[in-house]
């Protein structure tokens, strides 16, 4: 949450610069991002509080967080590695959303481009889902029903960055559920899950998207996995 990455900052000074460049949507649904200055996890061009999840993270930034609280805690935290994520986020399914196919239930399980962003963005074209949630930018985490292991926010809000470098196909990915690093194309890395930003289409379990580790986005931050017991 911004929250949790503003103790972050705080601690470690890291980021703390208010001018970070940070890619934001200048509308809904394309793929029209401008790069603003003065744009940047505390400014990402929409309201958000403490609750909501925190954007305009990049890969790098995600990691110094982990490696932070990894000392902080004495557990051992850290990104999920893609096939982490999508286990989690199926939850067991194996259709188009972990709660099915119907895109008339997205609403009630994640937070996407629905009937209310189509309204306050007055757009005409695009892919909005055919309900409402609420929300037009991020929500609150938690703010949607769990999914079958408990876990909110799967699909839509925001998109989330895992270990993995990024490859097109799963070809030559490892087996055992470890990260990919030594294989894909290791100047982009692997984020999941869809945005606030996402139509229907785009929140579902199987989307990948690969970005430079360095870059931000408005519409994309990270979730972390704690070891379940503290480091020896």
């Amino acid at each position: 949450t911004r929250d949790e990455f503003a103790a972050f900052v705080s601690a470690t000074g890291h980021g703390i610069q208010e001018t970070d460049k940070c890619y934001a949507a200048t509308l809904l649904t394309t793929s029209d991002f401008k790069e603003g200055e003065g744009r940047g996890w505390r400014a990402p061009g929409y309201a958000q509080d403490g609750r909501h999840p925190v954007t305009c993270i990049s890969w790098d930034q995600a990691k110094a967080y982990t490696a932070w609280l990894s000392a902080r805690t004495g557990f051992t935290y850290r990104l999920l590695t893609e096939a982490e994520w999508e286990y989690a986020a199926r939850a067991g399914s194996a259709t188009r959303h972990s709660f099915g196919d119907a895109e008339r239930d997205v609403c009630q399980h994640g937070n996407g481009a629905d009937a209310t962003a189509k309204i306050v963005y007055e757009m005409k074209n695009g892919t909005f889902a055919a309900c409402d949630d609420r929300w037009v930018h991020t929500a609150r985490v938690g703010s949607f029903r769990p999914n079958a292991f408990g876990l909110h926010d799967t699909h839509g809000n925001v998109q989330e960055w895992v270990e993995d470098c990024y490859a097109d196909t799963y070809s030559d990915a490892p087996a055992d559920g470890t990260a990919r690093v030594t294989t894909g194309r290791c100047r982009s890395r692997v984020y999941r899950g869809g945005s606030w930003d996402d139509g229907p289409r785009n929140v579902r379990s199987a989307v990948r998207v690969g970005h430079p580790p360095g870059e931000h986005y408005s519409v994309l931050g990270f979730r972390i996995a704690r070891s379940s017991l503290p480091t020896p």
